[in-house]
């Protein structure tokens, strides 16, 4: 059994990825993104302002 990550992926309505129901890590290969660290506050701020 292998241990998996699970991440949030904020995106523009209009991004072709919208369409997906589940977005693999290797959909994400040539997209600009970043990282923040599990918990923090940026990562729980951010989390707040976009989820809906």
């Amino acid at each position: 059994m292998s241990k998996m990550d699970e991440y949030m992926v904020v995106l523009p309505e209009a991004h072709p990825l919208c369409v997906k129901e589940k977005i693999e890590i290797e959909d994400l290969e040539n997209e600009p993104f970043m990282l923040s660290e599990h918990g923090g506050k940026t990562a729980f701020t951010r989390r707040n302002n976009f989820v809906k």
